[in-house]
């Protein structure tokens, strides 16, 4: 059997447990953000009958559009997930004050948290000992900056020392002056490898290496709730481009005086060294829209001392200000981080999310979203692939946090929560519980919600009903998984005397 034969057949079984033959499976609802580019940025007050929505080449329902506003400092039902990212070569007292102001007044142990330095991802473990998460990010990020200096500074003098040696041959009068061999052939060798060398450095020294955030996207997974990324992002201060740029001028005069042929060639090597159009937003911005991340720049400078002035670094901050712009962000500029992440706190992001019923079909849908009475780019998650869509329906179809055994013993709502995720190392699940009483028309009676920390495979608890809650009432049960990021809610008619 052929690995394509193989794919079909898991397929077929994956169909078949999502959904029955008797078709008593209802379809669930697929969501996607929908967000406005600049310079629009947000359309107050837009309907489902505004926007029309196109799958495959065919017209499809919207079944719901739901505004949302959020921000960083509001707590949400279901947790949030948060990426600290840090573009740095040091982990100072200023920084040091800012991440311990996060993690005291804003993250909370029902949140995610992943940690990006400059050398590489660590998944945090969130608990209620802050100060422990406080020192447990300082030591990654004081050793990790000083790793990534280091690193970084051994890529730059090697550049360094490429240019000083063709410079040095180029210079080389020992045959007359004339553009000999010797010459072109450290010319040409230049032009093939520099560019590469170059283009790697970027991407591991001067903006993160992109290819961490489809890492990121991974990690995440499908986890719901609300997702903000806060990069922290030092300007540039070494000199290095500029002494890059100011050779390339003398080395564009030598080439051209002595071997036109070359000229192109040496086009597209300055091209390469364009730092800015290297850093690849547009596909980030579809990136992080298709996966509901909200993304926040915090630029600052580096300690005093630094080399130079690199004039390519506000336009890599512009850049990455286009990014957390278009995805409902903040770009701040700061001296002080810890007051940087006060403002942040404050920033409202809106945006909305369109609803469109699965219409039982696994496989890649290409959508299209098109308003009715303006013209604005939007931007929205345009494909789902088969195995993606597969992933996703499978997800929104099991629930693995149970209740059950919901009725009344002796006044009070007793119930048992049951296959509920656990941490791996603290082995616990964090479960946020809310009981409400409704009457007939649904109104609320009573309400009361806690958040629990347990160690078991199943809890049970018994709720006491106020006394002046009498006769048949209807009982809703809300379960928050925290660690799962899954809801699950039951309601009962129970008669209280």
């Amino acid at each position: 059997m052929n690995i394509k034969s193989t794919k079909i057949i898991l397929l077929i079984l994956v169909l078949a447990t999502l959904f029955p033959l008797d078709g008593a499976q209802k379809e669930p609802d697929i969501d996607i953000p929908l967000r406005f580019a600049q310079p629009g940025n947000f359309i107050p007050g837009l309907k489902a009958e505004d926007i029309q929505l196109v799958i495959n080449g065919e017209t499809r329902q919207i079944s719901n559009l739901k505004y949302i506003e959020r921000s960083v400092g509001s707590k949400a039902g279901l947790g949030r997930n948060f990426i600290l990212s840090f573009h740095m070569t040091e982990y100072g007292t200023l920084m040091e004050k800012g991440l311990a102001y996060f993690i005291s007044d804003i993250l909370d142990p029902a949140d995610a948290l992943l940690l990006v330095s400059p050398i590489k991802i660590y998944q945090i473990n969130v608990t209620v000992n802050k100060e422990k998460i406080i020192e447990e990010i300082g030591t990654i990020l004081k050793k990790d900056c000083l790793d990534y200096k280091k690193k970084r500074s051994l890529a730059e003098k090697g550049l360094r020392s490429k240019i000083i040696s063709v410079k040095k041959a180029l210079n080389d009068n020992t045959k007359n002056g004339q553009y000999g061999v010797h010459q072109f052939l450290n010319a040409k060798k230049f032009i093939d490898t520099f560019p590469q060398e170059f283009l790697k450095f970027i991407n591991l020294s001067l903006i993160m290496n992109t290819e961490k955030y489809d890492r990121i996207i991974e990690l995440l997974g499908l986890r719901e709730g609300e997702r903000y990324w806060i990069h922290f992002h030092q300007d540039e201060l070494a000199g290095l481009l500029s002494f890059i740029q100011g050779f390339l001028k003398d080395f564009s005069q030598y080439i051209a005086s002595r071997e036109a042929r070359e000229t192109r060639r040496l086009l597209d090597l300055e091209k390469s060294l364009a730092v800015v159009s290297s850093f690849p937003v547009k596909p980030l911005t579809q990136t992080l829209v298709g996966h509901g991340i909200s993304y926040n720049l915090l630029v600052f400078r580096g300690s005093a001392g630094s080399e130079g002035s690199n004039p390519h670094s506000p336009d890599i901050s512009r850049r990455l200000g286009e990014l957390a712009q278009n995805t409902g962000g903040t770009f701040i500029k700061t001296t002080e981080p810890g007051r940087a992440i006060e403002q942040l706190r404050n920033h409202r992001d809106r945006c909305y999310e369109i609803s469109f019923p699965f219409n039982g079909k696994i496989q890649s849908k290409k959508i299209t979203l098109n308003l009715s009475s303006q013209k604005m780019k939007l931007l929205y998650k345009k494909e789902f692939s088969q195995e993606e869509l597969t992933a996703l329906i499978h997800y929104l179809n099991s629930e693995k946090v149970e209740i059950t055994d919901l009725k009344n013993r002796k006044g009070k709502a007793a119930f048992t929560i049951e296959s509920f995720k656990h941490h791996k190392e603290g082995k616990y699940g964090i479960l946020k519980v809310s009981l409400q009483i409704l009457d007939q028309n649904s109104a609320p009676l009573y309400r009361t919600e806690n958040t629990l920390r347990s160690s078991q495979e199943k809890i049970a608890l018994a709720i006491p009903i106020p006394k002046r809650i009498k006769g048949k009432s209807r009982v809703r049960i809300t379960v928050l998984d925290l660690l799962a990021n899954r809801e699950i809610t039951r309601e009962k008619e129970l008669v209280f005397n």
